[in-house]
């Protein structure tokens, strides 16, 4: 059953691709005609005429079909125009024939140069500033190709001409070609423009287009009626409607603008005398190059705005993307960082528990021991132990002490900062130590205040390792929304001293590793260079000094 219905439609398929070849063919002559005879409403003299109206269909007929089209195309084009040079004009046919095959290089020339625009730059889209350039040249490419060997061979139509008019009328010909195809153009992609759906005025708006270009053009033609010498003004400002007509309504308003108006001319222009038509030829031609030029801009325009919004939108979704990971991020750190101080807090109250007492009893056994030694070698060894037994106690406070600063539970960060606790380790070599807080105190969370605590920590063991400094400051101050800390000395700076070394830390605790914790806290550290708060120190040191501004959010 399937084997028989294969063949029945493979036959309908073809009975169908005959005819619709057979309805383009037809479709051709009959165009080929009626536009012969168009064009014969436009003479400036017997048999020359203003606008050639065939040739801009032929053009787009190859532009727009596909290429297993063309030997068809060329079939009707051959036998429309030759039947219409026939009829309209009483050329012989063997006359006809001859004047193709004589034009049949130039021709190929010009199918060529079709070919290779079709191929390479309208394969994918008519509707940008590129692709409106080169249909445009294509055009007057084709037409000049047609033309050309008839010129130069002096046979046709030229063969009747005198030389000195010759490069005239060969002019005449080429623009008799252009302003038809413009037109012919305009009306293609506005019809390819509507059936691709993309965006143009509704038909109110299409309403209004017409009404302002058919205005327009009535003032226009009032001023030319009582005053024809007005013309040159007329075409030197027919340019500011174009301009507007291309920023209010875009590429479509633009193209079917002029569209309309040249409609409104060709039929003002029927059957009128010659010296009229070669008067409004240049106009035309010129008013639809620019508006094809305009609206190629304009065009472009959109589009590059259109990749800009897009690229707008993506980066904002970049952004907010990227911002919910940081959170994220911040997040764990945040957790890890909380888990890593209650880990230390466990972790000394363990030592505190297990190993100080112990380590306390040892002290007090090797005292008992020391003073019922009898002989002076039993109190040498007992006073070693008693030693080793006193730097295991400082050892073992010192690990308490950097797990968990037993400072902070007893006094907290503010008297901590203001007190005598880092007073005491500047002053014994030699810097004068300072702090102030600045704003009213509020209750910062453990983990902030751990982190505060470990930035002057680790400020005051730089100064002292590689600064030289005499003076160290300490600066809270306190806003509504976030707390700044700044650190500073009047040393060598970290510009001026070994870079490496000034960021190593103590006991793991390095500006580096800070700064990681303070940008798990959505804060910021930056090196500051001669805040106000530092001022009055470097004055009294050579050294530029050295200051840490660091912003924690509260």
């Amino acid at each position: 059953m399937i084997d028989s219905i294969y063949p029945l439609a493979q036959t309908k398929q073809k009975h169908l691709f005959c005819l619709q070849n057979l309805q383009l063919f037809l479709f051709i002559l009959l165009m080929e005609n009626l536009l012969f005879y168009m064009t014969l409403q436009f003479e400036i003299v017997p048999d020359n005429v203003s606008w050639y109206f065939p040739v801009a269909f032929n053009i787009l007929l190859y532009l727009l079909l596909p290429l297993r089209f063309w030997p068809l195309i060329l079939v009707a084009i051959s036998l429309g125009n030759g039947l219409a040079y026939h009829f309209f004009l009483d050329y012989e046919i063997v006359s006809i024939m001859l004047i193709k095959v004589k034009g049949i290089v130039t021709f190929l020339l010009g199918i060529l140069g079709i070919f290779y625009v079709k191929k390479y730059h309208l394969k994918y889209d008519w509707f940008s500033l590129d692709a409106i350039f080169i249909l445009l040249i294509v055009g007057l490419f084709y037409r000049f190709s047609y033309m050309f060997l008839s010129y130069l061979a002096d046979f046709g139509v030229y063969s009747e001409i005198a030389n000195e008019h010759l490069f005239e009328y060969f002019v005449a010909h080429i623009l008799a070609g252009t302003l038809t195809y413009f037109y012919f153009l305009a009306g293609t992609l506005l019809f390819l423009w509507v059936k691709k759906r993309k965006a143009y005025p509704n038909f109110s708006e299409l309403a209004v287009i017409v009404g302002k270009v058919l205005v327009i053009l009535l003032l226009c033609f009032i001023a030319y009626k009582i005053q024809p010498a007005s013309f040159p003004f007329i075409q030197a400002f027919s340019f500011i409607p174009l301009l507007w007509f291309g920023y209010r309504y875009g590429f479509f308003g633009i193209v079917f603008s002029v569209f309309v108006a040249m409609t409104v001319l060709l039929l003002f222009l029927f059957k009128q005398e010659g010296p009229i038509l070669l008067q409004f030829q240049p106009f035309m031609i010129s008013a639809m190059l620019v508006a094809f030029l305009i609206g190629a801009v304009s065009l472009e325009n959109h589009k590059t705005e259109k990749r800009i919004l897009q690229q707008k939108d993506q980066l904002i979704q970049g952004n907010i993307e990227l911002g919910e990971k940081n959170q994220k991020f911040q997040e764990l750190s945040r957790s890890i960082l909380d888990t890593q101080e209650q880990e230390r807090k466990h972790l000394s109250s363990e030592i505190s528990d297990e190993l100080t007492p112990v380590v306390s009893e040892l002290q007090l056994s090797t005292n008992a021991l020391l003073s019922v030694a009898s002989t002076e070698k039993n109190i040498v060894n007992i006073s070693m132990i008693k030693q080793s037994v006193a730097q295991i106690y400082n050892s073992i406070f010192e690990l308490m002490h950097w797990l968990r600063p037993s400072v902070l539970d007893q006094h907290g960060i503010y008297s901590t900062i203001t007190g005598e606790y880092f007073a005491q380790r500047l002053t014994p070599v030699g810097i004068h130590y300072e702090a102030e807080v600045i704003g009213e105190k509020v209750l910062l969370s453990e983990i902030n205040e751990i982190t505060i605590y470990r930035l002057v920590q680790e400020a005051i063991t730089n100064t002292i390792k590689h600064a030289g400094a005499t003076r160290f400051l300490v600066k809270l101050v306190i806003h509504t929304d976030e707390i700044q800390v700044y650190l500073a000395d009047n040393g060598v700076g970290l510009c001026e001293a070994d870079e490496t070394s000034s960021f190593d830390g103590l006991n793991g605790f390095g500006l580096k590793g800070l700064k990681n914790r303070i940008l798990a806290l959505n804060g910021t550290m930056e090196t500051v260079i001669d805040i106000e708060t530092i001022e009055h120190m470097q004055t009294m040191h050579k050294h530029s000094g050295f200051c840490l501004k660091v912003t924690l959010p509260l």
